[in-house]
């Protein structure tokens, strides 16, 4: 018998599932974690209204509850104490993110990026990255920057859609679809502003990266306020009347200074070795 199972998950009918095996099994700790604030893809409202019928059974099977952020908490367990509730950062590798002038001089040349003004963003292609959004925000700034350029890093199903919106706004010529990577952080070092107008979030750990790379960052408003690390950091609406907003900021930001913010983040416990250390706390 195993002594301990950890349950990762977005929604509460994942977590009881496994949980109810898991203790037909005999498993004495049962550990739920919950990384999201919503529901993504298709038929949301179905996966939504699983997840609340679902989610205030989860406290008659779990031992112990975790949660990347405050906003997931309420998501996942809200019938349960907060007190009862442990808050574990998604840690990263601190050193490997940090600023590099170096890196970032060599990767604009190879991407061909060298005098460009570079928007980055890192996700999914999915309901949940708004990607939609994004393009139309970048529209309008390319009316005001004329070098600026937008570096994309995913895949996913709405990719092709977004393809097509790039197209239709004649857009191409200005937007990078660069696909997966494994050298994100060779990436980030590379962009100048960074944004991500997410429908929601649990606690996006490519905003964590990119604060450890120095870069100034804009989350929508849906993104809770713990992942707010550095001063550099903005949270802007996401309605329709608010693509100026983004714009705006985006070139406020162009003009700030780069720099280390990996001691920062340690500080916070945001370094990857914090997460391993609370998780091994966790299951003692």
């Amino acid at each position: 018998y195993y002594d301990c199972v950890h349950i990762h998950s977005d929604v509460a009918n994942k977590l009881y599932i496994a949980g109810k095996a898991a203790k037909k099994s005999k498993i004495p700790q049962i550990i739920f974690h919950s990384h999201a604030s919503e529901v993504d893809g298709r038929y949301r409202r179905i996966k939504r209204f699983l997840h609340r019928i679902t989610r205030n059974k989860l406290k008659n099977v779990g031992t112990k509850f975790v949660a990347c952020s405050d906003v997931a908490a309420k998501w996942m367990y809200p019938n349960i104490n907060k007190n009862e509730i442990t808050i574990i950062n998604n840690g990263i590798y601190l050193d490997r993110f940090k600023y590099d002038s170096n890196v970032r001089q060599k990767t604009r040349k190879k991407l061909d990026i060298e005098n460009q003004f570079v928007v980055g963003h890192i996700g999914r292609f999915s309901y949940q990255k708004n990607h939609e959004y994004l393009i139309k925000i970048f529209k309008e700034l390319t009316k005001k920057e004329k070098n600026a350029k937008l570096l994309l890093i995913g895949e996913g199903p709405e990719k092709e859609k977004i393809k097509k919106l790039v197209n239709d706004l004649n857009l191409q010529d200005k937007v990078i679809f660069y696909g997966l990577s494994n050298h994100v952080e060779e990436l980030l070092q590379a962009m100048d502003v960074f944004v991500l107008p997410s429908h929601f979030e649990g606690l996006p750990i490519v905003g964590v990266e990119a604060q450890a790379a120095g870069l100034p960052v804009i989350f929508s408003n849906k993104i809770t306020k713990e992942a707010k690390l550095t001063k550099k950091v903005a949270y802007l609406s996401i309605g329709p009347d608010n693509i100026e907003d983004w714009v705006s900021k985006i070139m406020q930001f162009n003009a700030i200074h780069r720099e280390d913010n990996s001691i920062l983040l340690k500080e916070k416990k945001f370094d990857i070795k914090d997460t391993v250390d609370q998780f091994i706390e966790l299951y003692k």
